[in-house]
């Protein structure tokens, strides 16, 4: 009885992990009769299909019912003490194996999260037995809390554990029996023979647990081996990727290659094809595949001037076919462990930019150190191709709280305070961070220094140096050599911030800059050096809601710097270009500058702006006051004066403010200035007003009245020495003064409220002249697949005075786009058209009124799925046409000869009469394959009589190009 029951125990502790008996048990297994005898004991009863599932894990619900059923049967067959003592030595040996077997999980699951790199096989075996060990593990547990309700049942069974007891007696006197030869009961020697059999199956099940774990020990330390290795080859990877970051090169850019051809006929004059595709005006499409694009041909920093935009250059002139490869190349070099780590220069960072371009290259084996030697004589040249090397930038550090920053190249970017210093040609510049012990101050220090190559805005500055390649100037007339052809610039800047909390800060910094002339001997051996330099000091202050900017700057410039007046070079009667006898210059000269000498000076400016949101300040929206003292003449190597927060020549101070209640608006100005040089203004009168003291004030109510809809009135009043003028230019604020009285309505289309969004309006009517100061029509609408932009404006400019070219102005236009189309070959559409027809009247003495017209128009359609994949075909036709409009051509220098139609975006020099009609008219065509491009041009351009190059040209190009990006 009792080894009955040890084997049932033992059998229901293994059975979630052996295979077992039912029609899934396999046959001849060592557990199969062991499963058909629990199945007869009731313990086990198999699942409702009839399967037992010996595979399956053996969960802890299923053991409370094997458990339940094995109480019942002990019940029945009366378990003695010391067959619950048996009972419970054997729990508390499975104990031993179960503790055994949850550090071999724990290993193996180590082992399994390592083994990354391990066969995976392997691993999916391990993963295997580690799955059947958690089975045992599980079982064994339901086994164990078993034994709890084993102890209660045999407590509450004192009685029937004697009967037991009493049972045993007797079998021990059977057993005693049989040694001597006694008879036994046939069915208990059965009951024996059959119990001997289980307990060989028990053992031969633990054998084989015993070897699966000897074989799992000996996979988890292979296992374990190769994890060791593995980590190894991680470890060194990793210091190897490491190492490649630290020192890594990359590179970009694009390399292709292009073939080009253009031709002329008839008049043989180069022209212009952008603008038949609408350039620079309201409504414009892409720029023609020929274009030579915008260029800053006077180095003033922008590429807008008139002469400069695409739509006043060249791009069909008479050119041979050529092949040109086209390389630019960006070289990105890094390195954490730099060449000084005693400096403490451990990190490196670098970008090398190139560009491969056509150039004259000196013959092999030139002598250039001969005097002899011809530098003008074609022959000692040819063509071929160079690195043109654009630019480098250069991180060495961290030094201190931050790193050094090297900048070199054509355009180091230094650009200093508002009035001093900036870059002035090619040279280099540093940005170098502070120590440690000064972060508290936050400071900065950066140097430039550089050859001289740009001047200024020859358009706009009324003092610039010179162009450096002019060997010759005229001071009053007279010849004076050119001190800046050799000139090197050099300047410094530093800023600390001691204060940056929320509520008051404070940063303050110093410029220095200098450009020496005639520099190019060692240590000014000839004594001729002249010397220019610039200094200030700037800053900003915050306190609470107010917030201070200021800026007080000075130089000292010795005698013999020259500074060239505006563009102005020598010219006769007629406005030719001539040298100082008076002859003609030869056809593409720059022309001798005409130069003046400035005295040093000073200025200062300070801003006071308020929060006012942040203050609270009830009603008031905004507010701010202003001081300024800016000299006539001012040079501060700065080559941009545009820049200039206030102009040149001026002294005074204002104010302005914004008043706000509910959908009103309320906004005021008032400045008073004394400016050097006289302006003549015209007085509301018509009668011209000569004066130097500026005073004007103004107010402009606006009422929102309906979704972004607003009607508004102005009044503004300018004075000159007391005397009222209708209009101040050049400007001393965002836009000139203006005198009037009038009403306006405008709508922003961009308005969350708008009544209709993306139109815009703006009518202003001035009562006092007449003139409608703007009216303009914005749109966008869609209508079906089209996508259409049109607008619409008109100017009327009216002044009491003589002479003062009044207008009339009608613009209108539209765009008009589609996506691709589901048609065949996926379509799309395109067109613009801009139509501008001003009226000039009162226009000067000896000028007759006259209209000026321009009519520009093109239609396109693009086929983007073109037959072949990744093939697309553009097609394009434009047309512009325009009448008594700029004829010149090469306004600052550009050496081509198309006409500057743009006037740099001022209405007032686009427009000249008796010029004629000038057009241009063609076509396009692009073919598209994997980014290989097939174009052909073909268009005519007529110039007026009038041009300085009349005559009807044709014009062909054709192009081949492919670039690849890396």
């Amino acid at each position: 009885m009792k080894k009955l029951l040890l084997a049932t125990l033992a059998l229901l502790i293994v059975s979630g992990a052996a295979a077992q008996s039912f029609p899934d048990v396999p046959e001849g297994s060592y557990a199969e009769e062991a499963v058909a005898r629990l199945a007869d004991l009731g313990i086990i009863i198999g699942f409702p299909d009839g399967t037992f599932r010996g595979n399956e894990p053996f969960n802890r619900y299923q053991a409370a019912l094997v458990v339940s059923r094995l109480l019942d049967l002990i019940d029945s067959e009366f378990l003695s003490a010391e067959d619950l003592d048996t009972v419970r030595n054997a729990l508390q040996e499975l104990a031993s194996d179960v503790a055994a077997n949850e550090e071999a999980i724990a290993a193996l699951e180590e082992a399994l999260a390592g083994a990354a790199g391990a066969d995976a096989d392997a691993v999916a075996q391990l993963q295997t037995q580690l799955d059947a060990l958690r089975v045992e593990l599980d079982t064994a547990i339901a086994a164990s809390q078993g034994l709890a309700a084993l102890e209660q049942q045999v407590a509450s069974n004192t009685s029937q554990i004697q009967q037991l007891t009493d049972l045993v007696t007797i079998l021990n006197e059977d057993i005693a029996a049989l040694a001597t030869g006694g008879e036994v009961d046939p069915g208990f020697l059965e009951q024996i023979e059959q119990n001997t059999g289980d307990i060989a199956n028990l053992r031969e099940f633990v054998v084989l647990l015993r070897r699966d774990q000897v074989a799992t020990t000996e996979r988890v330390a292979a296992l374990e081996a190769s994890d060791a290795e593995q980590s190894a080859r991680l470890d060194d990877l990793e210091t190897r990727v490491t190492e490649l970051e630290a020192t890594a090169v990359a590179f970009s850019g694009s390399i292709g290659l292009e073939y080009d051809v253009r031709r002329l006929s008839g008049a043989e004059i180069p022209f212009d094809t952008d603008r038949i595709f609408g350039v620079g005006l309201e409504r414009e499409e892409a720029p023609s595949f020929f274009t030579t694009g915008a260029a800053d041909l006077n180095d003033d920093g922008d590429q807008t001037d008139m002469g400069e935009r695409a739509e006043d250059r060249q791009d069909i002139f008479q050119q041979r076919g050529r092949f040109r490869p086209v390389l630019e190349l960006n070289v990105d070099f890094s390195a954490e462990r730099g060449l000084a780590p005693a400096s403490g220069l451990n990190q490196f960072e670098s970008t090398v930019a190139l560009r491969l371009r056509e150039a004259r290259v000196l013959q092999s084996g030139a002598d250039i150190t001969d005097p002899t030697f011809d530098f003008t004589n074609p022959d000692n040249y040819f063509t071929g191709y160079v690195f043109e090397f654009t630019g480098i930038t250069a991180t060495l550090g961290p030094i201190g709280a931050d790193p050094i920053n090297f900048f070199f190249g054509q355009e180091p970017g230094a650009d200093f305070s508002a009035y001093v210093f900036e870059s002035l040609g090619p040279g280099f510049r540093v940005e170098i961070g502070s120590p440690d012990f000064l972060a508290f101050l936050q400071p900065t220090l950066e140097l430039a220094y550089g050859v001289y190559e740009q001047g200024g805005d020859a358009q706009n500055d009324p003092v610039e140096l010179p162009d450096h390649r002019a060997p010759q100037l005229s001071l009053g007339g007279a010849p004076q050599p050119n001190p800046w052809t050799d000139a090197y610039y050099r300047g410094v800047r530093g800023t600390l911030t001691p204060f940056s909390g929320p509520d008051f800060s404070m940063t303050g910094g110093f410029s220095v800059g200098q450009i020496a002339g005639n520099a190019g001997d060692n240590a000014d051996a000839a004594n001729d050096n002249i010397e220019v330099t610039a200094w200030s000091l700037d800053g900003q202050v915050n306190l609470s809601v107010f917030n201070l900017e200021f800026e007080y700057a000075a130089n000292d410039i010795p005698q013999g710097a020259l500074f060239q007046q505006g563009n102005q070079v020598l010219r006769d009667e007629e406005g030719n270009l001539v040298d100082f006898e008076g002859n003609p210059l030869e056809e593409g000269a720059a022309g001798i500058p005409v130069v003046q000498e400035i005295d040093s000076t000073s200025l200062v400016y300070a801003e006071l702006t308020v929060d006012t949101e942040a203050a609270g300040l009830p009603l008031l929206r905004s507010l701010s006051a202003n001081y300024r003292s800016i000299p006539q003449f001012w040079y501060g190597l700065k080559y941009d004066t545009d820049t200039f927060p206030w102009s040149l020549d001026q002294v005074g101070y204002g104010a302005e403010a914004t008043v706000g209640l509910s959908i009103f608006n309320l906004t005021g100005f008032v400045d008073t200035y004394t400016i050097t040089n006289p302006a003549t203004e015209t007085g509301v009168d018509g009668a011209p007003v000569t004066g130097t003291e500026v005073f004007a004030y103004g107010a402009r109510l606006g009422v929102e009245v309906f979704r972004a809809i607003e009607v508004y009135g102005f009044y503004n009043v300018v004075t000159l020495d007391g005397q009222q003028v209708e209009a101040l230019d050049p400007a001393r604020r965002n836009e000139a003064y203006v005198a009037g009285v009038g009403l306006g309505v405008e709508h922003d289309g961009a308005a969350a409220n708008a009544l209709v969004p993306g139109l815009n309006f703006n009518v202003a009517y001035d009562l006092l002249s007449g003139s409608i100061a703007a009216a303009t029509v914005d749109t966008e609408v869609t209508v079906g697949p089209f996508a259409l932009s049109p607008y619409v404006g008109f100017d009327r400019s009216f002044s009491a005075g003589q002479f003062t070219d009044d207008t009339i102005e009608l613009r209108a236009g539209t765009g008009l786009a589609t996506e691709p189309l589901d048609l065949p070959l996926a379509p799309s559409f395109l067109a613009n058209v801009n139509f501008r027809n001003t009226d000039h009247f009162d226009v000067a003495a000896d000028v007759d009124d006259y209209t000026a017209t321009v009519l520009q128009y093109s239609v396109g359609i693009q086929f983007t799925e073109f037959l072949l994949p990744e093939s697309s075909l553009g097609v394009r036709y434009g047309s512009f046409t325009g009448e008594n409009i700029v004829v010149e051509p090469n306004t600052i220098g550009s050496g081509d000869f198309a006409s500057d139609i743009s006037g740099g975006g001022n209405a007032a020099r686009r427009d000249v009469p008796g010029t004629g009609t000038q057009s241009t008219e063609g076509y396009e065509v692009v073919w598209n394959y994997y980014g290989l491009e097939l174009a052909y041009g073909a268009y005519t351009n007529t110039n007026p009589p009038a041009s300085p190059n009349p005559g009807l040209t044709g014009g062909q190009a054709f192009a081949i190009r492919y670039t690849v990006e890396f």
